[in-house]
């Protein structure tokens, strides 16, 4: 496949074509990890404000970059190509790919990915480590009314909010989640994780509704 750039289409082409056949979408920027050496995003793509304050996202892109890997550019700029590549991914998803499925900005960090192994594969793969095993937290995208909250994965419970699966059902998803990520000697999928995070509100609020409710009654 050609790699040349001329053949790719620009995230800033793409954001220009998305808003102006949803003049009230949004691109939304999560800063999942930032450290002083790397960087983790997600971009989520709702078509209106309406579906951003329903929580319904349209479309959803990931990237990673690391400060000074790949060139001259991620020395300056890491958490900016971190952001584009988020960007261009999640419009992507949602259908804004011209050519190939691949951007400019992402053809760029394949090019600087490229390099860096060449010359210093060590370093890469123990930067790559550190991401592994650090220990931060993700922002989910849970709706304040924990209940609300849709399962966005399995064949079962996908789609299905909270509020209408029984407590015991959701509880022994979750613990089959966990033991399948242990078997695979992996952490949990970061849908499972956002699950988990709901189930756990979700409880909290109901126990402090119950709590109301009896404290009505006195």
């Amino acid at each position: 496949m050609s790699r040349d750039l001329k053949n790719y289409d620009t995230v800033k082409s793409r954001k220009k074509k998305f808003y102006e056949k949803y003049p009230d979408g949004r691109i939304i920027i999560e800063q999942l990890l930032i450290t002083e050496e790397q960087a983790v995003m997600k971009a989520t793509v709702y078509k209106s404000i309406e579906d951003q304050r329903s929580h319904l996202p349209w479309a959803t892109g990931f990237a990673q970059e690391f400060k000074g890997v790949g060139g001259v550019a991620n020395k300056f700029a890491w958490l900016e190509n971190c952001e584009e590549s988020a960007v261009g991914r999640a419009l992507d998803n949602a259908g804004f790919s011209t050519i190939l499925a691949a951007s400019e900005s992402e053809m760029r960090k394949v090019a600087r990915m490229e390099a860096e192994e060449k010359t210093s594969v060590p370093q890469a793969a123990q930067k790559v480590m550190t991401v592994i095993k650090q220990d931060s937290k993700p922002t989910f995208d849970i709706p304040d009314n924990a209940g609300k909250y849709r399962i966005k994965f399995g064949k079962k419970y996908k789609d299905i909010a909270l509020e209408d699966i029984e407590v015991y059902a959701t509880q022994s998803f979750i613990e089959w989640c966990k033991k399948e990520a242990e078997k695979a000697g992996k952490p949990m999928s970061f849908e499972a994780q956002e699950l988990s995070e709901a189930f756990k509100r979700y409880l909290d609020q109901m126990a402090d509704k119950k709590s109301g409710m009896q404290e009505s009654n006195w």
